[in-house]
């Protein structure tokens, strides 16, 4: 006859609680931690396309139209996998992208998406889609409606990936 030992299973299920416990915990740290950093990275993409809208502007010598001061567009973080852009009128009469890359990648994002996650190089790359961007910059003479940007900024998630681990 074996002997029953209350002492030994109280310690094991305080043990095996503990280590559930402490499972749990982790699990909802590595939760919560990855939403604050993905959510802060949302934060990153919307600054970015915003200051990518920002160098939309009217022509200044009277003819309707728009230009693209593509010397100001921020310094993208990676030396390797670049950011990528591209901004559009909903005139269909202007449209500019970042140098190097394939505007046509952003066709197969889905029709009311905010963001995108797709493959582009091997990489994991998170797309914001801003609709309906008012240009800043005013022109007397523009012909009313006044058109608005559609901006879609593209980064590589790998420092999300790599802040996790």
């Amino acid at each position: 006859m074996q002997k029953f030992s209350l002492n030994k299973n109280l310690i094991v299920a305080v043990v095996l609680s503990q280590l559930l416990l402490a499972a749990g915990l982790v699990i909802v740290g590595a939760s919560f931690s990855l939403y604050y950093i993905r959510s802060a990275f949302d934060v990153y993409l919307r600054g970015r396309a915003r200051s990518v809208a920002a160098l939309v502007y009217y022509r200044d010598d009277g003819i309707p139209g728009l230009l693209f001061n593509a010397t100001k567009v921020p310094e993208s973080p990676h030396v390797i996998h670049k950011d990528f852009y591209l901004v559009k009128s909903d005139r269909g009469n202007f449209e500019w992208h970042a140098p190097g890359f394939d505007p046509h990648i952003f066709d197969a994002i889905p029709a009311n998406a905010r963001y995108w996650d797709f493959r582009h190089g091997g990489r994991m790359y998170r797309a914001i889609i801003l609709r309906r961007v008012v240009i800043l910059d005013t022109e007397p003479g523009e012909p009313l409606p006044l058109p608005t940007l559609t901006v879609i900024y593209a980064a590589p998630t790998m420092d999300i990936e790599h802040e996790i681990t």
